[in-house]
């Protein structure tokens, strides 16, 4: 098991995100780039600019292990619009495999549920569509895609069921799940029994603890919350 650190929480500039990288003995890096750093005019990745952002990395000791991408509402309203976003993640995925970069954390926090049944369905219709696509593009990279839902009711991918489901529809190897264990427990898992429920599916997890306040919740430090983060810790040593 290792520690990633998030390259946002320094503002994206590698000189300091390598100076505390270096003060918590933390070598591997969970990027979230900026646009220019790696994408065209288009909004496409593109190989030769990713290799060169990676670089700056390597030349400072560290180690770039995963990118971030997200599904959002527009592209799972339509069998159209999931395969122009999977035709873009593919694009991503292929220059990661190609750069060495190993895991792909990918948000689908962004797809709303809906209290219609069918128009439910209809979502979770295009998002399987979606990932029937980026799965084999993941495989043929050796890109693992680490998958992250939400932790609010009105979103489609909330808890360890709606997961799974996600899995089970596309079944592989490189199709698997970011463990978060603050959205878990919020929505309602028994954040320690999930675990070992997802299993060799875990890729990535997060570092998180929260505690409920009213409708809402308050991020709060590692153990001043809900979640026993030492046992976390262990659990995930065990899978």
């Amino acid at each position: 098991m290792k520690i990633a650190m998030r390259t946002d929480f320094c503002g994206n500039d590698i000189d300091r995100i390598s100076e505390y990288a270096s003060k918590l003995g933390i070598r591997d890096i969970w990027a979230l780039p900026t646009a220019k750093e790696c994408y065209n005019e288009a909004g496409l990745m593109e190989l030769e600019r990713l290799k060169r952002y990676k670089k700056r990395f390597d030349e400072r000791g560290l180690d770039l292990r995963l990118l971030t991408e997200g599904i959002e509402e527009d592209a799972v309203l339509s069998t159209e619009r999931a395969g122009t976003k999977a035709k873009a993640l593919c694009q991503t995925i292929d220059a990661m495999g190609k750069a060495g970069i190993d895991t792909l954390f990918l948000f689908v926090g962004g797809v709303l549920s809906s209290e219609d049944r069918c128009a439910r369905e209809e979502k979770w219709k295009h998002l399987i569509e979606l990932y029937q696509e980026i799965v084999p593009c993941a495989e043929e990279a050796k890109v693992r895609i680490a998958s992250h839902g939400h932790q609010e009711p009105l979103y489609l991918i909330l808890n360890y069921d709606d997961m799974n489901r996600l899995l089970e529809a596309v079944p592989s190897d490189y199709n698997g799940v970011t463990f978060c264990p603050g959205c878990h427990q919020l929505a309602g898992d028994d954040i320690y029994q999930t675990i070992h429920r997802f299993g060799e599916k875990i890729f990535f997890a997060h570092a998180r603890d929260v505690i409920r306040k009213g409708d809402g919740f308050d991020e709060v430090v590692f153990g001043r919350g809900e979640i026993d983060t030492f046992r976390i810790l262990d659990e995930l040593q065990q899978i």
